[in-house]
């Protein structure tokens, strides 16, 4: 009987993913012109490849490709064929230097066509994300077997509403290395439950420890698997202990976090700013014996500048309006210095002062227009070479106020020419102070993160969701639509779509209420141990997500879809489809007895209502 319920889960993924495989046309999908291009730089040169590399002819053909296909349809420019001195335009970053292990997978069947074409090659290595989008199926369905007694609905509703879900299964079909992390990382979840439950064994252990490596060779954001593998191995020491040995355990682990906490962290920036650099010493300035308070903001060049968003409140409070700077400003020598940067739109305000700065403090100030369509705004303190400048008591205000009086600040409130405004720069005498990370934290993690963001950066914007919470509004936002049903390079929703993303979002949440009912009502009877693995990995791979676009903060920000969270799409899927069967539980208790039976039914149905619309839309897109 299971092996029957796997094959039809297997049935059901396999025609799924196969409509989208040729349901989407060539390159339309996440990267998928330089996906291709590492796999037939593979193909071509070996593995001796280096960041970088290219081969124009191919360009030129993947780029040909592409116009046939309609791809720079809906876009305001072709690139150039003819282009000799720069690689021809095919995506906006290459992939080659990735991890290597889907790459080297899939160029083994499009080595195959390589006589056929470049479609040809295309379409053999989308079948190689095919298989690694069953391999998850099977993984999904294992863990959930490991789990659940016989006759769990869980066994066949879990994985078969992973089979469902259209955005799931078309980012699988894709070239991607997206679906190497998912199976690997899928796989080494189910290794790592199989070796909390059954227990120690040398086979086990080396299934987990090879299957994590494996995941750091498929992509970056699975790498978190090497660390995982050492979870996983204690909770199976602990879970075979008495209670005191693990309550002993837990105080060590509580212990041990706080000492990696304090390795890695250190509390002495300056609260709601952002420095653009790493930085090994402290940017506040201890100044005990100032009239302006006891600390001050040191900016030294070619150390760091330094930035605070304003917040959304601020911008469309000033927006069209005369805006004020001031600040207390010295230098260790004096030197002359270009004021402090408003930047609109990405955009810096021309300021053509300059101050004569000395080795004593002294009020300078400016005013400009706020222009009235700013979106996005934020002040930027910087230092001359080889120079470190000093501010202090810094206020921004909507008005102009008069430049040869000196304006007194207390708290948020500034007193300046016989009249009273409110100061919108926080911290402005840098007395609060926030966590940073440590200089060899912020370079070493930098490795990890895309475009080598920094670990403090990401920090600071979970400590100032006044400024981030745009960023974080758009990216649960993103997170409910594209997890279920958006498609391509995230450019094609559902027709339909304000009525359908609503229910979603409404299932969604009755699913995560539901699953925390379900823990509270049962948490007796749980496999404690190897749910608590799977919970540290969805939390951190769904936090590094959320955060993910967070180091962009200050360019447009990156909103960051929920593909880099699919490696725990079992986990994530357990949890709300046992809310879902929670709420069933509860109506055949207290309701209504066969609403139960219904429930997952109707949920299903929804689901394949949900896949059919998904590929009308694609269909009518293209």
């Amino acid at each position: 009987k299971n092996n029957l319920v796997l094959w039809v889960i297997l049935a059901v993924g396999l025609v799924h993913a196969t409509i989208y495989v040729y349901l989407m046309p060539p390159w339309q999908h996440y990267d998928e012109p330089n996906h291709f291009e590492y796999i037939w730089l593979l193909i071509k040169r070996g593995a001796l490849l280096q960041r970088g590399d290219y081969d124009q002819e191919m360009r030129r053909a993947v780029a040909r490709s592409m116009i046939e296909h309609g791809f720079f349809d809906r876009m305001t420019f072709l690139p150039d064929l003819n282009a000799v001195n720069e690689p021809i335009w095919i995506g906006a970053f290459s992939q080659v230097g990735d991890p290597p292990a889907y790459y080297l997978l899939a160029s083994l069947p499009a080595r195959l066509f390589a006589a056929a074409g470049i479609e040809a090659q295309l379409y053999a290595a989308r079948w190689t994300s095919v298989v690694l989008y069953l391999l998850s199926l099977l993984g999904v369905w294992a863990i959930v077997r490991e789990l659940t007694t016989e006759g769990s609905r869980l066994r066949w509703f879990v994985p078969l509403t992973v089979a469902l879900i259209p955005s799931f299964t078309e980012l699988m079909t894709a070239i991607n290395s997206d679906a190497a992390a998912v199976a690997s990382f899928t796989l080494f979840l189910w290794s790592g439950v199989v070796l909390i439950r059954r227990g120690f064994s040398l086979r086990r252990l080396l299934a987990t420890a090879l299957l994590a490596l494996l995941c750091a060779f498929s992509k970056s954001n699975v790498i978190l698997a090497l660390p995982l593998v050492v979870v996983c191995w204690g909770l199976t020491f602990l879970s075979r202990m008495p209670l005191k040995v693990l309550w002993a355990a837990c105080l060590v682990i509580l212990l041990g976090g706080l000492v990696g906490v304090w390795l890695v962290l250190r509390w002495d920036a300056a609260a709601f700013w952002y420095a653009d650099a790493p930085q090994g010493g402290a940017q506040r300035l201890e100044t005990p014996g100032s009239a302006f308070g006891t600390a001050a903001l040191e900016v030294s060049n070619p150390s760091a500048s330094y930035k605070q968003l304003l917040t959304t409140e601020t911008i469309h409070a000033f927006r069209g309006r005369r805006v004020t700077f001031g600040a207390w400003v010295w230098a260790q020598s004096p030197l002359q210095l270009s004021p402090p940067q408003l930047v609109i739109n990405g955009k810096r305000l021309t300021i053509p002062d300059v101050w004569n700065v000395g080795t004593a403090p002294a009020f300078f100030t400016f005013s400009v227009d706020f222009p009235a369509d700013t979106g996005r705004a934020w002040l930027v303190l910087t230092a001359p070479k080889n120079a470190v400048v000093i501010y202090d008591d810094l206020m921004l205000c909507e008005g102009e106020f008069p430049a040869g009086q000196t304006p007194f600040l207390q708290g948020q409130t500034v007193k300046w020419g016989g009249r009273q405004c409110e100061n919108v720069l926080r911290n402005p005498s840098a007395e609060a102070v926030w966590p940073k990370a440590r200089l060899w934290a912020d370079q070493l993690l930098s490795r990890f993160f895309p475009d080598r963001g920094r670990l403090s950066l990401i920090i600071h914007a979970t400590f100032d969701p006044a400024s981030a919470f745009p960023y974080y509004r758009k990216t649960f936002s993103k997170f409910l639509r594209s997890f279920w049903a958006v498609f391509a390079w995230g450019n094609i929703f559902l027709i339909g779509s304000l009525i359908i993303y609503r229910v979603l979002m409404a299932v969604t949440f009755l699913g995560i209420v539901g699953g925390l009912i379900a823990v509270a009502r049962r948490w007796r009877s749980l496999p404690g141990m190897a749910l608590a693995f799977l919970a540290l990995a969805m939390l951190f791979l769904w936090g590094a997500t959320l955060v993910r676009g967070a180091i962009y903060i200050f360019s447009n920000p990156y909103i960051p879809p929920p593909r880099y969270a699919y490696p725990v799409i079992a986990p994530t899927m357990l949890w709300l489809a046992a809310g879902w069967l929670e709420f069933g539980a509860l109506a055949r208790k207290r309701w209504q007895p066969r609403l139960a039976t219904a429930l997952p039914v109707g949920l299903l149905c929804g689901l394949i209502f949900l896949a059919l619309w998904s590929i009308f839309t694609v269909v009518r897109f293209y």
